[in-house]
């Protein structure tokens, strides 16, 4: 059961309730999904060959009825109207444990006064969803620590009768053995259906760093040459696939990026074992990542 229908608009801060108010009652609410077909005739055989892997945008509808003060509510609602505007529709329902929201582009909308009804009117608004998919409400935030191979302490060298033992010092006075800088991958889960983009923040002080789904084996790699500071950072954004220095669009990284073994991921649905793991770094430095679980409508 629907407990609220809310718009939002962040960029503009303009938020309005829809239901439930008084003078409102809400008729219908549709969110419509498609799917983006990708398909070939199949050479020299019957069918088709599919490739068909996302979903398309969904089609939103709503309508209302107004009973009072209807000129003033059609004023507030035309607000997330506007053409240019990219509105959330968020909504809460009994059967959610949190609540979702959906981005909207207006398309059609109809505001007709019924005659002998007086103010009363019948609303219909149609939107766009380009993402295609329901989000969370709200933002999942985790920091991923950075795994750093281990450089010293014993190194077992196998041999044919066994295995030798040698001091990493170099000299006779016995073995040391050296605390290692390692942390493990960290278990992101997303509680949705549908895959979900991420952004990042990868922190120095490191160099060269590299952040990967080890659950899907894909991996953003950094060269070497990328050497961030104390408190310098990248900014990823696997949506739009930008890596931005200190967030600033004129400063693209890209061209660190080696493209020739990276491929950007997006989080599943379920587990995703996400490794931080730059060719170097000191205390500080980690990696900082922002999400929302993804739902089919």
């Amino acid at each position: 059961m629907i407990r609220q229908i809310s718009l939002l608009d962040e960029e503009r801060g303009l938020t309005s309730v829809v239901f439930p108010r008084t003078g409102v009652a809400l008729q219908t609410l549709n969110i419509d999904p498609s799917v983006r077909e990708v398909i070939d005739d199949r050479t020299g055989s019957d069918g088709l060959v599919d490739n068909t892997l996302y979903l398309g945008p969904s089609a939103v509808s709503m309508s209302l009825r107004l009973f009072s003060a209807t000129r003033a509510l059609l004023d507030e609602f035309s607000a997330f109207l506007a053409p240019w505007a990219r509105p959330y529709l968020v909504i809460s329902d009994t059967d959610w444990t949190a609540d979702r929201r959906i981005r909207l582009r207006t398309d059609t909308y109809s505001k007709p006064l019924e005659a002998g009804q007086g103010l009363t009117r019948v609303v219909q608004f149609q939107w766009k969803a380009p993402d295609g998919i329901m989000e969370g409400a709200t933002l999942q935030t985790v920091n991923v620590m950075p795994t750093i191979d281990p450089t010293t302490g014993l190194v077992l060298n196998a041999t044919v009768g066994g295995f030798a033992v040698n001091s990493t010092l170099g000299g006779t006075g016995g073995f040391a053995m050296h605390a290692a800088n390692v942390a493990g991958a960290l278990s992101v889960t997303t509680a949705g259906t549908a895959r979900s983009h991420w952004t990042a923040f990868l922190y120095g002080p490191c160099a060269g760093p590299k952040l990967s789904n080890d659950s899907t084996g894909q991996d953003i790699i950094f060269t070497d040459d990328l050497t961030l500071n104390p408190g310098e950072y990248v900014a990823l954004d696997s949506r739009n696939r930008t890596v931005y220095f200190m967030s600033d669009p004129n400063t693209s990284y890209l061209s660190f990026v080696d493209y020739a073994d990276s491929d950007w991921f997006v989080f599943e649905p379920g587990d995703n074992e996400i490794r931080f793991h730059p060719s170097s770094a000191s205390s500080g430095s980690v990696a900082q990542i922002f999400y929302r679980p993804g739902w089919i409508p």
